[in-house]
């Protein structure tokens, strides 16, 4: 799959849940070749998923090269799985900032796990994360993370990963 228009021809597996019945609680498009977010909630709302239900999110080992807005219309996301991409600017993890039930995100094996201090500066944006990278966040982390985060943790200039030499 290339872009969620190929989800047109797709069937979702048939799943129960005990609390929310029928309502899917995930989604799951990892190892696909998506490039862009464009149409992920008309692909969502063909198979009657409410964006109110959906915690989680694995868009890994793809080819998204920014973190897409969209996530935004999820509201109740707690873990999002974006390893293995393109991403290559810290700042986008501003986007997700008013995810405030955000508490795992994936971003290692994408070119911004490079860059200086990325992962303070990605807790420093997001302090309500409690694991990154499939680690846990330390005492140590936070507190380093509220320090950069009182010197700005890079907002004023573009922050992108400069490929190692």
């Amino acid at each position: 799959m290339t872009a969620m228009q190929d989800t047109e021809t797709e069937e979702p597996r048939p799943h129960t849940h005990k609390e929310t019945g029928n309502q899917l609680q995930s989604i799951r498009f990892s190892n696909n070749k998506i490039s862009t977010l464009e149409g992920l909630l008309p692909a969502i709302q063909k198979v009657s998923m409410a964006c109110d239900n959906i915690t989680w999110i694995d868009l890994s080992f793809n080819q998204l090269k920014t973190i897409d807005p969209v996530f935004l219309s999820f509201p109740n996301l707690s873990g999002l799985y974006l390893h293995a991409n393109q991403i290559s600017a810290v700042q986008d993890v501003d986007k997700l900032a008013p995810l405030t039930r955000l508490r795992t995100l994936t971003l290692h094996g994408n070119p911004v796990e490079s860059a200086k201090g990325y992962r303070q500066c990605v807790l420093a944006r997001l302090p309500q994360l409690k694991h990154l990278d499939f680690c846990t966040i330390t005492k140590m982390d936070r507190a380093v993370a509220i320090t950069l985060q009182q010197r700005g943790c890079g907002r004023a200039k573009r922050e992108k990963a400069e490929p190692a030499i």
